[in-house]
């Protein structure tokens, strides 16, 4: 019996071992990130900037998915929504660093779920054309990013 102790408890320390090695497929709810989808293909980002302009109590936020971007401002934000049709938000979306290839929101909507001294939170989706009059549609779009004021 003495014999089995010892390799027993090696046993034990190295299930133990392996079990705390496993990776978690969840992702925090809390992370730094912007997910959306442009004309029904999904892009991501972990590292969004975000101002807050104290004095105007404008946010703007802003991503980057390789070649391509995302900006949104909130004039006068606060925990709401806000209509880019009533111009309460921009919105646009660039496929290339042309311009001519820029969607800008006429129509969509940015909901602001959570705004704290160093962390903004909400959803978002809209439809605008480029100035060839192609139309992008930004659907199933989230951000969780950290607040940096000026």
């Amino acid at each position: 019996m003495k014999k089995f102790l010892p390799a027993l408890l090696l046993l034990f320390i190295c299930a133990v071992a392996l079990n705390s090695c496993k990776k978690s497929s969840i992702t925090p709810s809390n992370a730094i990130s912007i997910s959306l989808k442009i004309n029904g293909t999904a892009k991501s980002t972990l590292t969004p900037v975000t101002d807050y302009i104290v004095s105007e109590q404008t946010l703007q936020i802003m991503g980057a998915f390789g070649t391509e971007g995302l900006s949104i401002m909130v004039m006068g934000a606060k925990v709401g929504t806000f209509d880019a049709a009533k111009d309460e938000a921009i919105m646009s979306y660039s496929t290339k660093a042309d311009f001519q290839y820029t969607y800008i929101a006429s129509t969509g909507t940015v909901t602001i779920t959570s705004l704290t001294d160093t962390m903004v939170a909400g959803t978002f989706q809209f439809s605008g054309p480029d100035p060839s009059g192609h139309v992008g549609t930004v659907t199933e779009g989230k951000f969780n990013c950290k607040l940096y004021k000026q």
